[in-house]
């Protein structure tokens, strides 16, 4: 899913089967960076390829998932 030719090309997972749901975009420069899909305006998270790969390991273990302490 592309926001515009000329800026970055947002990608949304396959799986997001709602609207709470980010895009991701990688840069040339090697920074990762995401944004909610709902407000294409908001602030967006940047991440370094070392701290984008953390991210999504801590996804896959469920770090991130409620009620964990």
């Amino acid at each position: 899913m592309s926001s515009s030719t000329l800026g970055p090309d947002w990608t949304t997972a396959s799986r997001c089967g709602s609207s709470n749901c980010v895009e991701v975009a990688a840069f040339a420069q090697g920074t990762i960076s995401m944004r909610d899909n709902k407000q294409k305006n908001s602030p967006v998270l940047e991440f370094s390829r070392e701290e984008w790969r953390a991210f999504i390991a801590a996804v896959k273990t469920g770090d991130f998932e409620r009620g964990q302490s």
